[in-house]
């Protein structure tokens, strides 16, 4: 998979590079150039690469199980709102399968396990977020 907009899932995006204004040359992408940009869609943006994310939840799984013999039951994400973009935030995300208080605005989502979080990763019109970053996974909410 590719670079894509956090919205749509497209890979029409740019994202900012620096360049040498005399010859044109390209030098270098800018620090964080790669975490926002435009897509021809949905206009100004969060990038993400969805492998990437999830190649980092199961890292971050692992290392869990490793030190915590036992499951996870809360996740720490950065999300992007699709049906509403303001950039990103942070939220909760039971794995637990358990219910989501409409009430509690910490906790966006439940799912059944790892391989649903890393479904979230990727852009899709079934769900109103996309998960752009898992920050760590814990046995409860703090």
């Amino acid at each position: 998979m590719s670079v894509v907009c956090s919205i749509c899932g497209e890979a029409h995006v740019k994202c900012a590079a620096v360049v040498d204004p005399n010859t044109k040359k390209f030098l270098e992408f800018s620090d964080g150039a790669f975490l926002d940009g435009m897509c021809e869609n949905c206009g100004f943006v969060v990038l993400t690469d969805p492998e990437e994310v999830q190649t980092d939840i199961g890292k971050r799984y692992r290392e869990y199980l490793a030190s915590e013999k036992s499951e996870p039951r809360f996740t720490y994400c950065q999300i992007v709102h699709t049906d509403n973009y303001d950039g990103c935030e942070g939220q909760y995300i039971r794995l637990d399968g358990g219910p989501v208080d409409e009430n509690d605005d910490r906790l966006i989502a439940s799912c059944n396990g790892i391989e649903e979080l890393k479904a979230m990763a990727v852009p899709s019109g079934d769900r109103d977020f996309t998960l752009v970053e898992c920050q760590g996974l814990y046995a409860q909410r703090a």
